[in-house]
């Protein structure tokens, strides 16, 4: 019974070591329950079998009181993350949420009529884990109209077809057309190693539960 207690003991740490190795920056990847995680060009684009929150990123989301918010994602934490609210080009709140309390994610699929699909926050795994990618994009900036003097930042946000540029004006968001998104510079293997983690992290939430019998 001993030497079963130690030989648990060593896989638990060694797979916390695994982690370790690769420790860098909190990342968060969303897939839903029962998929495998694979490795795609567009990390940040919604899929069932895996996507990244992207740091500085505008999200729209539900949370389980009803509220619907659009925000920006700026922190990742163990359970937890951190958002700012943007609004005539201020920053207004911020917000750290857990991410239970998060009931939809909402990908805008017109930004005329504003029409969305709605992703089941309960339906998906929230993986949080450690790795040398910093999944962020940046914004950019440009002048919306002829008479500004000076630019406005360009807010990615993911929307159903990805990641997509949008400036604020008046309090509201516009799609913006004339820049396009260009993926983060990750290489395949930094890409395939954060995945790792995730594959540790994520086997490790899904067996958490670890019971080990002590008999004297």
């Amino acid at each position: 019974m001993m030497r079963i207690l130690a030989l648990l003991l060593i896989i638990i740490l060694s797979r916390f070591n695994t982690l370790g190795q690769l420790d860098s920056t909190w990342n968060l990847l969303i897939v839903k329950k029962g998929k495998q995680i694979e490795l795609k060009d567009d990390m940040a684009k919604y899929s069932s079998s895996g996507f990244y929150l992207h740091r500085n990123c505008l999200y729209d989301v539900i949370l389980l009181n009803e509220a619907l918010h659009t925000l920006k994602l700026i922190g990742i934490r163990p359970d937890s993350l951190t958002f700012i609210s943007i609004a005539n080009n201020t920053v207004r709140d911020t917000l750290v949420i857990h991410y239970k309390e998060i009931d939809k994610i909402l990908l805008v699929k017109n930004w005329l009529s504003n029409s969305r699909r709605e992703i089941k926050c309960a339906k998906y795994n929230f993986v949080f884990h450690k790795s040398p990618v910093n999944y962020t994009f940046p914004s950019k900036y440009d002048y919306i109209f002829s008479v500004d003097e000076k630019m406005s930042e360009l807010h990615p946000r993911l929307t159903h077809q990805g990641i997509k540029y949008f400036y604020e004006y008046q309090g509201k968001l516009y799609f913006h057309s004339s820049i396009e998104v260009q993926q983060p510079n990750i290489s395949n293997k930094e890409k395939a190693n954060a995945l790792k983690a995730a594959a540790i992290a994520l086997d490790l939430l899904i067996n958490r539960r670890i019971t080990v019998t002590i008999r004297k």
